[in-house]
Parts: structure tokens; sequence; C-alpha cells
């Protein structure tokens, strides 16, 4: 059973509520909002919060409308003398009040609002624990298609999720689920681009102007394809303008957005995947971001200017794990393993292309091939040592 928070500035009150609920209800008491929004810090949280409405310092709509704020999930009830409609509005509008309770309040009329409220609570968190189950499950089904598919892209987003994490940590993201998710989900749009072009990039090849606009559209097709997904609007949208440079112009172009306005998590994709090859090194270059910091109104100049203090702090460490060139035998390919050439079956089929990263799947897919008995001999791969 979650606790209750009793607020009001009247100490006999708070005595008749101990009293009465001790023994029913987990109960804790605040003399006034203030003192109310400290214990909701310290001794949270709470599942209901019931409030008086008359009080010194600050009354029970600024309190519950903060508490709204704050602490969300927290069930809210209005205690109070005056029922004025003005009162009644504000409280919905501002504090989010689940119930409204007259003073003197029956103990049969309290408990039932209190029963009432808690199990409101229970049934908001049961909500929320299956709807972060189910976001999990959908990132983690977009993020396996996407190691099957482009496990280039697939790598080097998740090489790029721990800077991208880091820097809008630094610059005080409020949202950095969000960017960390976003930084993952942005290369789903790569699967809509044909693998001919991909090798193109990959081999740092020029691009057609019909190829150019596929590549060119890959956020946009992410975007619609995660748009929909429960709790991943915002980092739909991240996706979107991840191509957006800071003077505003830039895919999406029918979209007016520019500086600040464009989420923040767009303006570190923009950075970490200008400074990022689409190769199998797919390490930011701090070289790359000098070129960038010369480009006005291209990139956000304190997104460039904390990434550059990112990188400088991770290039002796996380990006720079000892890693080499070495011939393997297929038998002994392990999850990590960069292919440096084509994996080809002797009658000339492709297995697994040049730059693939291989997961467990990869390699348990490679056993079960029929062709598989018939390999023999080393293939070249770039195994990192930790």
């Amino acid at each position: 059973m979650g606790k209750v928070l009793f607020v009001d500035d009247d100490p006999n009150l708070l005595a008749g509520i101990r009293r009465q609920f001790q023994r029913r209800y987990d109960i804790d008491f605040a003399g006034g909002g203030k003192a109310a929004l400290e214990k909701l810090h310290s001794a949270g949280p709470f599942a209901v919060v019931v409030s008086d409405m008359r009080m010194p310092e600050m009354d029970g709509v600024e309190f519950l409308s903060t508490v709204a704020q704050e602490h969300p999930d927290a069930i809210r009830i209005m205690l109070t003398g005056n029922t004025d409609q003005k009162t009644a509005i504000d409280a919905v509008n501002r504090g989010h009040v689940f119930n409204f309770l007259n003073k003197p309040c029956e103990t049969t009329v309290m408990t039932a609002a209190i029963d009432n409220a808690l199990t409101q609570f229970k049934l908001r968190s049961m909500e929320r624990d299956l709807l972060e189950k189910t976001l999990a499950g959908s990132v983690k089904v977009l993020l396996d298609v996407l190691r099957v598919i482009n496990p280039i892209a697939y790598s080097r987003s998740n090489l790029l999720q721990p800077l991208a994490a880091r820097i809008a940590a630094d610059l005080g993201a409020p949202n950095i689920w969000e960017i960390k998710i976003a930084t993952m989900l942005a290369a789903i749009g790569w699967m809509s681009v044909p693998e001919v072009i991909l090798e193109k990039l990959f081999r740092h090849r020029p691009l057609g102007p019909e190829e150019q606009i596929l590549v060119d559209r890959q956020p946009e097709v992410a975007y619609e394809l995660i748009k929909s997904v429960p709790r991943l609007e915002g980092v739909a949208r991240i996706i979107r303008f991840q191509n957006k440079n800071f003077d505003g112009t830039g895919a999406p172009e029918s979209i007016a957005l520019a500086e600040e306005d464009i989420p923040l998590g767009s303006r570190i994709l923009k950075v970490l995947n200008a400074a990022t090859p689409m190769d199998r090194t797919r390490r930011p270059s701090l070289a790359q971001l000098e070129k960038m910091e010369k480009s006005e109104r291209v990139y956000d100049p304190v997104v460039l200017m904390m990434t550059r203090s990112v990188l400088e702090e991770f290039r002796e460490t996380d990006l720079q794990e000892p890693v080499t060139v070495i011939e393997v035998q297929v038998g002994r390919l392990l999850p990590g393993d960069i292919l440096e050439e084509d994996l080809t079956a002797p009658d000339g089929s492709l297995l697994l292309s040049a730059g693939s990263e291989l997961s467990e799947f990869h390699i348990v897919k490679l056993r079960h091939d029929p062709k598989y008995p018939e390999l023999s001999g080393t293939v070249p791969v770039t195994r990192y040592f930790g």
C-alpha cells in the first residue's frame, strides 16, 4: 500500500487525522505547502497527497499544482471549506485534483476518498509499468531488426549513444533517456536505403542525385516508423530534425525551425553524425570536428564545444580500445568481430558483407546455413580487445 501525506496548517486537525487513520494507512504529515514539498522530496514517493486549501505562504491550489509538476504520479485530494466555483476550477486546471472533500469531513467519507485514490494510484502504476514494458519491447524489436539488416549502422549508433548521453547531461538536458533512445533508433531509417547505396557510403564513393534523395529521406522514414509508438513521440521528433541546420535550413525544409527551437537531441545528433564516418572505423574524429567548427550556422556552437570537450576526454579511454586486424577461422568467429572482407560461399554467393559487426544471431544463422560445412580457410576481421 502506498503512503499518504496530509498537509494542513492546523495541528489539531492533523492530530485528529493521525488518531483516525494511523492504523489503516501508512501516513505522514506536513504543516504547510513548503514543508510538504520538502517531505515529498526527502520521504517520498507518496501515493496520495491530501491538502487543505487555506494555508499561509502557499495555498492548496499553488501547492498541488507544484506537486502535479514535480510528483505527477501522486494522486491529489483537496480538503476545503471553500467550495466556490473559482477554487474548484483552479484546483482542477492547475492542480489536477482527483477529489474534493468538504471540511468538516466525516471519517467514512475521507476513508472512501483515500481508498479510491490508492486504487487509482495502483491502476496508474500498473499502466505505467505496462507502457514501460511495451516501450522496452518495441525498442528492442526495432534494434534487433536494425542489428540484422544494417550491422554497420547499429554498431555506429551503439558507439554514439554514450557520447550523446554525456553531451546531453553536460548541457543539462532534462530528457536524457529520449536522447539515448533517439541515438540508437535514428539509424532505423537506413533500412529504407538499398544496400548498393550503403556500400557506396561505406567506401566513400559519390552518390547520384536520386541516391542522395534516398539518403536524405532516411530520418523522415525513421520518424514515420517511430512516432506512433507509445511514449516515443519526443524520440521521433529528435530523429526527424537530426539533419536540420542551426540556421533553420536543411531537412525537413517544409518545417520552419531554427537554433534553440530545434530539439537539443537533434542538434547533438547533427554534430555526432557529421563527425563520425559511415565506415568500419565508426569513431568520431576530432579532425573532422575542427572542419565542422569552421562551418558557420550549420551546427549549434555550444553543442560543438561540448562535443569537443567530451571527445577529448573519451579519446584516451572509451574510443580507443586496443584493436587489431587478424585472420580467423570461420568456425572461430566471435560476437563483436567486424568483417574486413565479404564472406562468401564456395559458389560465390554472399553470406555476410564486409563491415558487418557479428552478433550472436549472425553466428548462429551462419552455422545453420546449408553452405556452412563447405566454408574453409580464414577471414580477416577487426577485433577489439578490452
